[in-house]
């Protein structure tokens, strides 16, 4: 088995390799994940999993996975909340809307140097919600860490009306285009 590291901070992401039963080891990069003015959203994710991959790519052999997910809404990107009262402004509009979930995905192969790059985008459809459930909420759950300040594998999902597309790349790692990529690489991960 080759081995798999994971160039991410995000214990989603983690969560969701292991829920799968791959072994790999976890590498911090440090990547700056700003904006470039006038980048589109899917650019930009693009972009920083392949920054992501390429800043750990010091490894003698093995699959490099680096990957970057955002929440938009109506063109805008809607970044991980700063404080309480932005993670409300965030979920007040997504509320009774449709939001789209972009997940850029890098896979590096070492030492032969091929790689994916790819984005999956899903529809996520939120029910109506008031303000008290909001807060309420927020009492139950660190968002601070999750772009558009809700986490579909957990509480966030009495929210979610219907998904159009990736379960798992909501949550943060689209798997599906993982497997499909690995094995376009010549890999096998099971």
């Amino acid at each position: 088995m080759i081995p798999i590291y994971l160039a991410s901070k995000s214990p989603r992401r983690y969560d969701l390799l292991k829920q799968g039963g791959l072994s790999f080891e976890v590498v911090d990069h440090s990547v700056d994940e700003s904006r470039y003015p006038e980048e589109a959203i899917v650019d930009m994710v693009k972009r920083l999993a392949l920054e992501k991959a390429e800043s750990v790519k010091k490894i003698s052999e093995g699959l490099i996975i680096g990957c970057d997910t955002v929440v938009e809404l109506d063109g805008e990107l809607l970044i991980k909340p700063v404080d309480l009262p932005d993670a409300v402004r965030t979920l007040r509009k997504l509320s009774g809307r449709m939001h789209l979930v972009h997940s850029g995905l890098c896979i590096i192969k070492i030492p032969e140097d091929l790689v994916s790059i790819t984005v999956t985008t899903t529809k996520v459809f939120f029910i109506k919600l008031d303000l008290d459930e909001i807060h309420a909420y927020f009492k139950s759950e660190d968002i601070m860490s999750c772009a558009g300040a809700y986490k579909i594998q957990e509480r966030g999902a009495f929210f979610v009306k219907k998904i159009d597309g990736s379960y798992s790349n909501v949550v943060g790692l689209p798997l599906e285009t993982f497997y499909k990529e690995t094995k376009k690489l010549g890999i096998r991960i099971f």
